[in-house]
């Protein structure tokens, strides 16, 4: 078969083996998945990434999160969870990627995402994991750094608080569409509709994480590019894309025509590894 599945009292997920991801997770009915979860290497290049060229020294990992092959998929089970242990292989960046699912009797799931590189690669733009949720889960709640954006270099002025907003809030209209309204250091967030039903998300211990109502392909494109070169052509759409993430590149060097990030802020490394628990937000 090509996909596993687990049901559980009140849940159901679907993993399916050809594609590598996660395709489904419901809860009392409601399907959370409106597009699988899966690795993303990628990000919306930031005005400064024109400057040092990082779409030109980074574009090879554009797309090959989603182009991958699985050698195994192996299925543990315990008196108290079953696990899903994941080994795939990225195509085009010769790359070895191990993730665990383990689902529990609650629902929840604890994904843990492990990436060795291949070591004649360019450095990372991000490391994370992105998916889709429907649009009414809109209601956005979070233990983090706040309350405007922030990046690992531009988060001093930033305070660790509860905050609370609206999806649309976390996005910022720069002139040019670019990368915009994450927040660094969350311990938690969660999605809800007008019911309280809805989302959590765990850091293990923390994670960053961007929410908007559209795509990240919405707000990447070359300056030649004549389609969209305003945030008047971001277009709000049918759904909340969220990315949880280890932590993005820094946004900016000590200028904006050629200077890199200081390389404390740059992903130069072989090994990462994200980790983060899924979980079910019921109405009292």
């Amino acid at each position: 078969t090509d996909s596993v599945v687990v049901n559980g009292d009140n849940f159901s997920l679907t993993y399916n083996k050809w594609k590598g991801q996660l395709v489904s997770y419901t809860v009392s009915g409601q399907e959370f998945m409106q597009r699988p979860l899966y690795m993303n290497f990628w990000r919306p290049l930031v005005d400064n990434d024109y400057g040092n060229h990082l779409y030109r020294i980074s574009g090879v990992f554009k797309e090959d999160a989603k182009q991958t092959w699985g050698p195994e998929t192996i299925l543990k089970q315990t008196a108290d969870s079953i696990t899903i242990e994941v080994k795939r292989l990225f195509f085009i960046i010769r790359s070895a990627q191990h993730t665990t699912y383990t689902i529990f009797p609650d629902g929840s799931i604890k994904v843990k995402a492990s990436t060795t590189f291949d070591k004649g690669l360019p450095e990372l733009p991000r490391y994370g994991m992105r998916f889709q949720i429907p649009q009414q889960f809109e209601n956005m709640q979070y233990y983090g750094r706040g309350p405007h954006e922030n990046y690992q270099d531009r988060k001093t002025a930033s305070l660790v608080g509860l905050y609370s907003q609206k999806v649309e809030d976390n996005f910022v209209p720069y002139i040019r569409p670019q990368e915009n309204g994450n927040r660094c250091d969350v311990r938690w967030v969660q999605f809800t509709d007008s019911t309280g039903k809805g989302l959590r998300i765990e850091g293990f211990p923390t994670v960053d994480v961007v929410a908007h109502h559209f795509p990240l392909e919405d707000l990447d494109f070359y300056k030649e590019d004549p389609d969209r070169r305003h945030t008047i052509d971001i277009v709000k759409k049918d759904m909340v894309e969220i990315c949880i993430d280890l932590k993005q590149r820094g946004v900016g060097g000590d200028d904006s025509w050629g200077a890199r990030p200081f390389d404390k802020y740059r992903l130069l490394n072989q090994n990462y590894s994200l980790e983060f628990v899924l979980k079910p937000v019921l109405p009292n």
